[in-house]
């Protein structure tokens, strides 16, 4: 502590008194009864130009795990504005404590506001030669914070959302790489297994034990790293992956995601399954005639599409069959018909896949699409719904996460958007989340917001930017 001065360059006037520091430690838990966080507040109350300020700088922290720091700057409130520097230290320290620390949800809110603002930030992911795609998938699945507790804690209620039995038998275990030997295997893939591995790395938490196991032990997942940045060697091996082959962002993660069901007791695929109807009507013929079909994820048009509704649109269209084109009855003879699919049952976890690849009549071969395509923060698919269709966790949808693709058909790189994970005790029930967007590319991790998203992923210029892959979950 320092006692006030006239500043600590001796000559001139006014300009900033010497600050006056003070320390406190507090314990607390969320507005939903989440944990009780310990945390270490360093304060300095300043005078600058006659006006007074308190800066806290916070080591916030479960017990177990790293600390982060966090700084707020509060404004100077009336007990501040009332007191006399001449007073004395004992009473502007004073005055400063019942500013800045009661009440405690007061300083609940300055550090959840400084959060919201500063992270947490991502791990990047090391590149190990062509392993772009593979980073953008991992950024985005971890995004997702469903998907990411099922994993972590197969254990939880969101594992249990999916009906998965930790007490199963177990199939045999088969890799991306194919080929897996007929033995009999844990509850849970090595696929599974190595995933959740480079999650905790990613997490920057010490990997905990699997249901029915005493010790957590890790199966080659995942590689630690330096820094803030993660090495996925051990999972690219343990997947079978050849590094120097680029592979398709799309075809990676439905890969990724059945290898890691096959042979576990939790079932991830489910968070992304869904199921669509396909009705062909002949009214004249008084036929009317359903197929279901399932789906982990929607691939939808770009060319001629201004937005993500208008393809939602153009992908649950009426096609009506006439002409040469009339749909056979049997026993009955060509009828004018009318095809079009809705969608059944909606997923947790909505997938959507922008074909930006196309052909092209011109070359008479594929090219890149990068017509602009807009899409929003909140998707609500509700107008894209069968008749009949059932909806219980909502037919609305937040944007969690957007995998990008630049360059051309042959050679390009993937980096991806995240929206990043927010914990809950750290949302005042008085003020709504801020969103929270970085830029994640391979070990390169940048703050941006949302227009930043929208601007560079809608397309529409060039050759770059144009936005490949999202993922929506229900709020």
């Amino acid at each position: 502590l320092r006692r006030p001065g006239k500043g600590s360059s001796g000559g001139g006037g006014g300009g900033e008194t010497d600050p006056h520091y003070f320390c406190s430690a507090h314990s607390f838990g969320g507005p939903t009864g989440a944990a009780a966080k310990g945390a270490l507040i360093f304060g300095r109350q300043s005078a600058l130009d006659g006006q007074s300020e308190v800066f806290l700088r916070a080591r916030l922290g479960p017990p177990g795990l790293r600390l982060d720091t966090y700084d707020a700057i509060v404004g100077a409130p009336p007990p501040l504005a009332g007191v006399n520097p001449a007073q004395g230290l004992p009473a502007l320290l004073q005055a400063a404590g019942e500013a800045a620390m009661r009440p405690v949800q007061a300083l609940q809110r300055a550090i959840a506001k400084a959060r919201r603002g500063l992270g947490p930030r991502p791990r990047g992911l090391r590149n190990l030669c062509n392993t772009c795609y593979m980073n953008s998938v991992l950024q985005g699945l971890y995004a997702v914070p469903t998907f990411r507790e099922a994993l972590l804690e197969p254990g939880s209620a969101a594992a249990a959302s999916l009906g998965a039995d930790t007490g199963a038998d177990a199939d045999e275990d088969v890799g991306i790489e194919g080929g897996g030997a007929n033995v009999a295997t844990p509850k849970f893939s090595n696929a599974f297994r190595a995933l959740r591995d480079t999650f905790f790395d990613m997490s920057g938490r010490a990997p905990t034990p699997l249901p029915g196991e005493q010790f957590a032990r890790r199966s080659g997942g995942g590689g630690g790293g330096k820094g803030r940045s993660v090495d996925p060697t051990p999972l690219a091996r343990r997947l079978g992956i050849d590094a120097r082959v680029q592979q398709d962002a799309q075809e990676f993660v439905r890969l990724l995601v059945e290898a890691m069901g096959r042979g576990s007791a939790v079932d991830l695929g489910q968070l992304f399954a869904g199921q669509m109807r396909t009705t062909i009507r002949a009214p004249e013929a008084g036929f009317e005639k359903h197929r279901l079909e399932a789906f982990k994820d929607v691939s939808l048009d770009v060319r001629g599409m201004s937005s993500l509704g208008k393809a939602l649109e153009a992908y649950t269209s009426v096609d009506v069959l006439d002409g040469d084109n009339k749909y056979r009855v049997t026993d009955k003879g060509y009828f004018r018909a009318e095809r079009f699919s809705r969608f059944l049952t909606l997923p947790p976890v909505l997938q959507i896949h922008l074909k930006r690849f196309a052909f092209d009549p011109k070359t008479f071969g594929m090219a890149k699409v990068t017509d602009r395509l807009a899409f929003p923060k909140r998707l609500d698919m509700a107008p894209y719904l069968a008749d009949g269709a059932e909806a219980p966790e909502g037919t609305d949808y937040e944007l969690q996460s957007v995998v990008i693709h630049v360059g051309g058909v042959d050679s390009g790189h993937y980096y991806a958007f995240v929206r990043a994970p927010a914990a809950a005790a750290d949302v005042d029930e008085e003020e709504e989340e801020e969103d929270r967007w970085f830029r994640v590319d391979d070990e390169d991790v940048r703050p941006v917001t949302l227009e930043d998203v929208q601007r560079e992923a809608f397309g529409g210029g060039g050759g770059g930017g144009a936005g490949g892959r999202f993922k929506w979950t229900t709020p």
